[in-house]
């Protein structure tokens, strides 16, 4: 057991995608077509926002009058499925949530910016000019005119969608969204991990560019424990999605596991950059500031993290941790006892 295991969160293990809109949600830089069956979906589903209520049942928007909840920088989460609520251990289970057609949502929530899953590693910013030009049915001449369709057929298209969905449904269950891995795996589950890699291989032969892809192949390698490959995969990842922090926060993980102090700490700031309002992300990042010894730097944003969250256990501990290295109460962990 590591040093740091006092502070990480409870396993969350992924079931992306839960439902139609989610596979269109993975599916969508594939190509304009892809993109339109995105918004066609999302328009069409029932989305989830949470609320300050006392109640975690769901509500129906017909006369109800709730407050939503919106987060620090002024965006409203909304999920596509309640799973997605809970991704990555963010929250408690037991949230207040209110159920509404995504149009009802829209309307309810009209001019402000939407974040679709914020917790997942796929997650979707609505900006009010999207969701106005979505509502009025112009999305999508708008797609037609400022995204250039990268040639894929419909036949590589059928067989991108076989090929990725059969990679997901190989690794369900085995993959653990938070940088955790499975005490041991059997035999039949190292070839269920091992048919996954190859699935999303195959799968990237048809698309180079989908991250999502690469994600989660290196989930697969984390839990199989090939760490530099994993890296590899996140590091590519995160030099084409560039506004997700899951990626970077990923490969912040990994960069630990191989030893590599400098990528360590440059991911976790690179998360932070991406989600700055994001009191786990400064957190983590707090404790890595600590093996390079930047303390002050690391005192002030454990600060900073608590002041957004001055319960959280986590927090707490690690502000410990850096105060009783600062007075040398204890030695400076090394990236060992981080793992």
């Amino acid at each position: 057991m590591g040093l740091f295991d006092l502070f990480k969160k409870k396993k969350n293990t992924n079931t992306f995608p839960k439902n139609e809109l989610e596979k269109c949600l993975l599916n969508k830089d594939i190509d304009t077509n892809a993109l339109k069956a995105f918004y066609q979906q999302l328009l069409a589903s029932e989305l989830i926002a949470l609320h300050h209520g006392d109640t975690n049942t769901p509500t129906k928007g017909e006369n109800t009058k709730v407050q939503i909840i919106t987060f620090d920088n002024g965006m409203i989460p909304i999920f596509s499925s309640l799973d997605r609520i809970y991704d990555n251990g963010e929250l408690k289970e037991g949230m207040p949530y209110i159920t509404l057609t995504a149009q009802d949502l829209f309307q309810f929530t009209s001019g402000n910016t939407l974040i679709l899953n914020p917790y997942s590693p796929n997650s979707k910013v609505l900006i009010p000019e999207e969701i106005k030009d979505l509502l009025d049915g112009s999305i999508y001449s708008v797609i037609d005119d400022s995204i250039n369709n990268q040639g894929i057929d419909e036949q590589d298209i059928e067989q991108f969608n076989l090929l990725y969905n059969q990679a997901i449904k190989d690794q369900e269950g085995l993959i653990i969204l938070g940088g955790e891995k499975e005490d041991s795996l059997d035999d039949n589950n190292i070839k269920r991990l091992e048919d996954s890699i190859n699935g999303f291989k195959k799968a990237l032969e048809l698309y180079p560019n989908h991250w999502p892809s690469m994600f989660l192949m290196a989930k697969s390698y984390q839990v199989l424990n090939r760490h530099q490959e994993a890296l590899n995969m996140l590091e590519q990842a995160c030099s084409i999605e560039l506004d997700n922090p899951d990626v970077p926060r990923e490969a912040s993980i990994e960069a630990m596991y191989i030893n590599d102090i400098d990528k360590t700490v440059s991911y976790s700031e690179e998360a932070l950059r991406r989600a700055s309002d994001d009191h786990t992300l400064m957190a983590n990042h707090a404790a890595n500031l600590i093996l390079i010894q930047k303390d002050d730097e690391a005192l002030a944003l454990i600060n900073q993290a608590l002041l957004i969250e001055p319960n959280d256990p986590i927090n707490q501990n690690i502000k410990s941790m850096i105060e009783s290295v600062i007075t040398g109460k204890i030695k400076r962990p090394s990236i060992e006892d981080m793992i």
